[in-house]
């Protein structure tokens, strides 16, 4: 999804950091004056000014202290062992150096501040050795130290005991990370390989190396810009200072800039050296701060800025009331029963997640792992081409339906909601819909990312071979970014937004930027693929990058034909258009003037030939959609004309010769004016469906009495001297002495002239345009044949029961009429005939009677006048049009947010 959705409710962003140095000034580009501190005992104190790590022990002109002059020996002391030792020996030892060093910080100064966070023990055992009793020598020594090394702001005795441990703790911080950094450093110099490669290859390996080392650099200068020495010393686990939060410069780049990308400085070494022993050190030293980061650091930022609210005790009796008022079938709210507030227990049952949430007693998720594992079978094949290319084929058709398909499907549910509307036509709920939309979600991502390994593992080298180490790490650490990547877009989005929850439930949720979504508007999009590439690394397959091309690409088509539209269309203005990192590289890459002009009216003209190409793109699909979903019913259409060129091959024509002496200007066939209502625009006669027609006709006088009238769509005919189309029952006969049925819609019938009545099963129960046919002697040639008229129902807009009721029963009543239910006006039912509903509340269905006809009526009067399609066992399940109205306004209600956004 484009952004994390969450609650309205939540604190504003600004209150809730994730960097290790969870407050920054709320000016990073100025420092304010005056700092207040707040101890944990609620003593305000001003903050005096501290010197950075660099300053205080590299600046000459800074005075330098003892404990200064003691960090300087430990790190000239490792620059004099490196030149005493030499060989495999000189590189050992500073391994083990760095190793301890590392585990120094990771461990000691990890297991530090763990102790400092729970219970304050670091202030504790400064207190308990004495540092703060004046009678002590320690006392002298410490406050010594730290007034020399602070300014003339700072005074020993006025500041909290907190605060001068801070100060404390810093000293030792300063010995372990510089002691950390020039030991790596050294240990470095030691593994640099002179590799016969050509010149090029070396001179790129350096100029990436020095790219990354600076842009290292340039994160830990603008970090601690931003952050300064209070977080860069974890400030917080000792004291907190009143300053508004903000996140700047690196920080909109990278979660944990310092701790991420902050550490390129490592893998820029490692290609300068191209060493192995390096890299893995490197890896090893890299994974260890991320376990400093989850361990340490993330539970003291939760504790201190993100605590748990107090848990409230739920009134049970209130409880039970609020169940019982859901649960009432009668009820109708604006949020019902067909669409509860996913906001709640929304992760009581979680869906499955990849291989995650794994219930056996679900039947969808038994399934996907079952098709997974037979997805499997290729890796049994022998190798040989045909199988490959079996194997190949099979991921790259779950590759195309993951990207076309499901695309389709959600643009489709987005514009119209047909996933909804197909689950509402069959009885289930909406919720219901996103339920088996999730299952198949995630079928189709877990057989995708299958598949794809199968191919993979056929094209991989095996066992893998030692030149090709580099290779193997770096897709290793792009498999490993693609899982992490994904587990912070779930963490983020939750199962709602994993899901495109958005797209089939109303949230109350509004639009926020969190976790990596502050960084990336689409990270799913632009890292989410790494790990695909990482398999084209290891592999080095042609096939494995086509495939990976592919879904990289259809990735992106995704966001754009699919995610981009619908994200606008819910949350408009909301939706930014510059990520973190974005604006960031832009503001780092700012051209002069003339150039950055130039170059924004290149962009300009790039992002116009791309809109025009969407925008055709767009057209076409929409065009081609209806041809594409309808398929049977243009084959339906293309039929009709066929049939009506060659009837003689559908259907023997009945057509009489004996028409000598038959003047046809005295035939006429008119639809009278009291069956509807001519039209505004084009003066054409509409009739309401359902409502009787009576038809006006003339003739010879000395007509056939078995002349007859039928009712036909027009154009489906293709002559106007006979009729070749069946009229599947929908005529009257124009007399009732020659016919024993067909006769009950006669009205009055004289020598040359007379009144017929079509109702019930003798009309159209669809929108369209129609024609009466007059035909002799109970045969298809045409005498006469009326104006066109069109059959109409109007949709009604409004979606309370009340008028939902009072709209639908006249129709059902409608509905439930026949040609048999007028045989003689006033006299009893024939046997076998339903019985219209004389009021809302009464039985619609006798079971005894195949009332089917009837039901499909009914639901293709709901389609049209409500927007709603149900299926035929759903309207017979209803067993009153009280409670289809209530079914009907509970559907309207569940989908009213995708109506209003849509109309917008």
């Amino acid at each position: 999804m484009n952004a994390a959705v969450t609650s309205e409710t939540d604190e504003p962003l600004v209150n809730k950091p994730q960097v290790p140095s969870v407050i920054v000034h709320e000016d990073s580009s100025a420092t304010p004056s005056v700092t207040v501190g707040r101890a944990p005992d609620g003593r305000v104190f001003e903050v005096p000014k501290t010197n950075d790590m660099i300053s205080s022990l590299f600046n000459p002109f800074v005075k330098h202290t003892l404990i200064d002059w003691i960090v300087l020996a430990f790190l000239g002391s490792y620059v004099a062992l490196y030149f005493l030792l030499n060989g495999s020996v000189r590189q050992y030892t500073f391994l083990a150096l760095f190793a301890f060093w590392r585990l120094s910080y990771n461990a000691g100064i990890g297991y530090l501040l763990h102790v400092q966070s729970k219970n304050a023990r670091l202030v504790k055992w400064a207190r308990d050795f004495g540092v703060f009793d004046d009678k002590t020598a320690i006392h002298k020594l410490v406050k010594h130290e730290l007034t020399a090394k602070m300014g003339t702001d700072y005074k020993f005795e006025n500041m909290p005991d907190e605060f001068n441990t801070w100060l404390i703790f810093r000293i030792l911080v300063d010995l372990i990370l510089c002691s950390d950094f020039t030991t790596y450093f050294l240990f470095g110099l030691t593994c640099y390989n002179t590799l016969d490669s050509p010149v090029y290859l070396v001179l790129f390996r350096w100029l990436i190396g020095i790219g990354l080392l600076v842009f290292n650099l340039w994160v830990k200068v603008d970090a601690h810009r931003v952050v300064k020495d209070y977080a860069w010393y974890w400030g917080d686990f000792f004291f907190l200072e009143d300053l508004e939060l903000t996140f700047d410069g690196v920080f909109e780049m990278a979660p944990h800039p310092m701790y991420s990308v902050g550490y390129a400085g490592y893998y820029g070494g490692c290609i300068i050296t191209a060493s192995y022993k390096l890299l893995f050190a490197s890896l090893l030293a890299h994974a260890a701060q991320f376990v400093f980061l989850t361990l340490v650091e993330n539970p003291h930022i939760e504790k201190t800025y993100n605590p748990s609210p107090p848990h409230k005790r739920l009134n049970s009796t209130a409880n039970m009331d609020n169940i019982a008022a859901k649960s009432s079938s009668t009820s109708l709210n604006t949020e019902n029963d067909l669409v509860p507030d996913v906001s709640e227990d929304s992760d009581a049952f979680p869906a499955m997640v990849a291989f995650f949430n794994f219930h056996v007693y679900r039947v969808s998720d038994v399934f996907t792992v079952l098709l997974a594992v037979y997805s499997l079978f290729p890796l049994l094949l022998p190798s040989h081409r045909i199988y490959d290319y079996f194997a190949t084929s099979l991921s790259l058709a779950w590759i195309l339906f993951n990207c076309i398909g499901l695309g389709i499907i959600l643009r489709k549910q987005s514009e119209s909601q047909s996933w909804t509307k197909l689950f509402v036509k069959y009885g289930r709920t909406p919720v219901q819909a996103f339920e088996e939309w999730k299952s198949v979600y995630n079928l189709c991502n877990v057989l995708t990312y299958t598949s794809f390994l199968v191919v993979v593992l056929r094209e991989l080298d095996w066992p893998p071979r030692t030149e090709n180490g580099f290779r193997y790490v770096s897709g290793l650490m792009l498999i490993a970014l693609h899982l992490w990547v994904s587990t912070s877009i779930y963490d983020s989005l939750g199962q709602f937004g994993w899901f495109f929850g958005d797209f089939f439930l109303p949230s109350n949720s509004s639009l926020t930027y969190s976790g990596i979504y502050r960084y990336f508007n689409n990270p799913g999009r632009v890292l989410g693929t790494a790990g695909l590439w990482g398999a084209v690394l290891m592999t080095n397959s042609r096939t494995v990058f086509l495939l990976s091309a592919i879904h990289t690409f259809g990735g992106i088509g995704f966001l754009k034909f699919v995610e981009t539209p619908h994200m606008r269309l819910l949350y408009g203005d909301q939706l930014r258009k510059e990520a973190g990192v974005v604006k960031n590289l832009k503001r780092a890459a700012r051209l002069p003037d003339p150039f950055e002009k130039k170059v924004r009216d290149i962009q300009g003209s790039i992002d116009k030939v791309f809109s025009e190409t969407t925008a055709a793109v767009e057209e076409f699909l929409a065009g081609a959609g209806p041809r594409l979903g309808g398929n049977v019913t243009n084959l339906k259409s293309a039929s009709k004309v066929l049939l009506s060129k060659y009837p003689a091959k559908l259907i023997i024509t009945r057509v009489s010769d004996e028409l000598q002496g038959i003047d046809p200007g005295q035939y006429s066939i008119e639809v009278s004016a009291k069956s509807g209502k001519k039209s505004s625009d084009d003066g054409v006669l509409e009739v309401t469906i359902g409502d009787p027609i009576v038809v006006n006709w003339t003739s010879s006088p000395n007509r056939s009495l078995k002349d007859w009238i039928g009712l036909y769509k027009v154009g489906a005919n293709g002559s106007t001297l006979a009729s070749n189309v069946s009229s599947k029952g929908r005529w009257s006969a124009i007399s009732s002495e020659a016919y024993e049925d067909h006769t009950a819609g006669v009205i009055e019938s004289y020598s040359d002239h007379g009144e017929v009545e079509f109702r019930g099963d003798a009309l159209f129960w669809e929108a369209g345009t129609y024609e009466f046919r007059y035909h002799h002697d109970g045969r298809h040639n045409v005498m006469a044949i009326s104006q066109p008229f069109r059959i109409v129902l109007n949709k009604v807009e409004c979606d309370d029961f009340e008028t939902i009721e009072k709209t639908l029963f006249p129709m059902i009543q409608k509905c439930f009429e026949t040609s048999g239910t007028v045989e003689a006006k006033g006299a009893e039912m024939r046997p076998g005939t339903s019985i219209p509903p004389r009021n809302a509340d009464d039985d619609l269905w006798d079971e005894n009677l195949d009332e089917e006809q009837i039901m499909k009526r009914v639901g293709f009067c709901i389609k049209e006048m409500y927007g709603i399609e149900f299926a035929v066992q759903v309207i017979a399940s209803e067993k009153s049009a009280k409670s289809l109205a209530m079914r009907i306004a509970k559907t309207k209600h569940a989908l009213k947010p995708f109506t209003v956004h849509s109309a917008q």
